[in-house]
């Protein structure tokens, strides 16, 4: 009984399976993360460029955010949601971007940071009392 397959076949078949093992791959593990750095500010929080004065928009366990000047984009960050964890820890947390850093309502603790964040949740998230600390923000 012959084969439906010879060695060619199969030859030119596993470029094509190589390629979809890297991209089932590339999908499934997390992109990237790049180092940052965090600062504090509020309260005030409240107006914020991307809501106004809408404290409803603003989550209730303070998981928001200010964005730098390379998170912001012209205002395209507002509502997303940024993943940043510590360098010293692997928890990550999910924080809304509700406002900009050049024009948030109280002053940030230190200039030129990505992002700007309570200061309850600066906290807890790097474990510093510091005007500002090194952080991860990864790309899902």
């Amino acid at each position: 009984m012959a084969s439906d397959f010879n060695m060619d076949d199969i030859q030119r078949s596993l470029p094509w399976f190589y390629s979809l093992i890297l991209l089932v791959l590339l999908i499934s593990h997390p992109c990237c993360a790049y180092d940052a750095t965090a600062s504090y500010y509020g309260p005030p929080y409240l107006p914020s460029s991307c809501y106004g004065e809408n404290s409803a928009e603003l989550p209730g366990d303070m998981l928001f955010a200010a964005a730098g000047a390379g998170i912001w984009s012209d205002g395209a960050a507002c509502g997303s949601i940024v993943h940043v964890k510590s360098i010293d820890d692997d928890e990550i947390f999910k924080v809304k971007i509700v406002d900009y850093i050049g024009t948030a309502s109280s002053p940030v603790s230190a200039p030129n940071t990505a992002v700007a964040l309570p200061r309850p949740t600066f906290k807890n998230i790097t474990g510093s009392s510091a005007l500002w600390a090194k952080i991860q923000i990864l790309r899902k």
